[in-house]
This record gives structure tokens, sequence and C-alpha cells, in this order.
């Protein structure tokens, strides 16, 4: 995993919005200022959140819900993360998908 956010992946699983969201603010509040990388992660994390609207529409939900294939996001998401050259952001954001859905294989 990029960063240790298994406690977070835990609840998002579960389904619990609440205690998912205090985390991810948590996390993202302690970061330090520059590490851009962190940052794109944490904004991934943020989004996942966000995105649970209970309609079972978006990504995370799809996911969740067994609705969507995991192993072709993780193989394109890979690919996406060994493009060295991306801004470190975007890095993260990529990197934070990617424990995601290997989280969930586990």
């Amino acid at each position: 995993m990029g960063l240790d956010a298994g406690e977070f992946f835990e609840l998002l699983k579960n389904r619990d919005l609440k205690r998912a969201k205090e985390w991810v603010d948590g996390f993202y509040s302690s970061l330090p200022q520059g590490d851009d990388f962190s940052r794109g992660y944490a904004l991934a994390l943020q989004g996942m959140v966000l995105a649970m609207n209970g309609r079972g529409e978006s990504l995370v939900e799809r996911i969740l819900d067994g609705k969507q294939n995991v192993d072709s996001l993780v193989r394109d998401i890979g690919a996406r993360i060994s493009l060295g050259f991306r801004p470190k952001d975007e890095q993260g954001f990529d990197r934070a998908w990617l424990d995601f859905l290997q989280s969930l294989k586990k």
C-alpha cells in the first residue's frame, strides 16, 4: 500500500461513512505542507466517501456491490501508476484507488 489507510478502507467497506469521513478529515489535516503525493491520496479518499450516496451509481458503490470488475481496474490504474512523469498529486490519487482495490482482495 502507498499509505496506511487500511482502517479507512475497512470503514468504507462496512459503509460506515460517518467514521470514514472523520478518518479521512483527520488524515488530510495532518499532512505536511508540500506533500503533493499524500494530498492526492487524501483527495481520492475524500472522493470515495462523497461518492457513496446510497443509490449504487458511483464507481465505489458498484465495486462494493460486486457490480464492477476489480481486476480490470487494478490493471488500468497500475498502468497509469507506472507512468513516472505524472504529477505527484495524480500519482497519489491513483495509488489510493489501487490500495483500495487491493484491500478488497484480502
